[in-house]
């Protein structure tokens, strides 16, 4: 050691003070679910509005009155609804699985999955997309009906996801209306 090192100091604590403002008063933080560091709550609510659409979409859509219930016709169309449904869900299951597995691979799990949660009406579409040619694998007794009933849950995950930003945008513009009052 040298003779530098070797003189040392007495430590003296550090005080702080904080002084009011010159010219405005203190604001307060807001600790609203919009505008503020961290909006999942309505950031998200696109994704959640696209599978409740395709909830939705999933039922039975009304048609024409049948003359019999079980005719023979009616049995193919509800057979071939069944079978897009359930190649559009495994789709989507599939695709969100393969997500999340990437999710978690990456360097923050966190990111990934948040990443995930915002472009789920983007894996939606897709699913749909990919949806078809499963759906023609499975060879539906009626493919007219089986594209409707895939049209149709399509459809309804739009609306969804359309209703959902518009309930993003009014949750947004009411916490930057608060954050303004203050």
């Amino acid at each position: 050691m040298t003779p530098a090192m070797q003189h040392t100091a007495p430590i003296v604590p550090v005080e702080l003070e904080v002084h009011p403002p010159e010219r405005r008063a203190r604001t307060i933080v807001v600790g609203s679910g919009c505008c503020t560091c961290c909006c999942c709550c309505s950031c998200c609510v696109h994704s959640l509005g696209g599978v409740l659409g395709a909830a939705i979409g999933s039922g039975v859509s009304s048609g024409p009155p049948l003359l019999e219930p079980n005719a023979p016709e009616e049995l193919a169309r509800a057979a071939s609804r069944s079978r897009a449904l359930v190649a559009y869900w495994l789709t989507f299951a599939l695709l969100t699985l393969l997500g999340v597995a990437a999710a978690g691979a990456g360097e923050s799990a966190t990111v990934g999955l948040t990443v995930l949660a915002v472009c789920l009406p983007a894996v939606q579409l897709l699913a749909s997309l990919l949806a078809i040619p499963v759906m023609l694998v499975m060879i539906p007794p009626d493919p007219g009906a089986a594209f409707a009933a895939l049209g149709r849950l399509t459809l309804f995950t739009v609306v969804g996801t359309t209703i959902g930003v518009a309930a993003t945008g009014a949750l947004l513009g009411v916490g930057v209306a608060i954050a303004g009052a203050l």
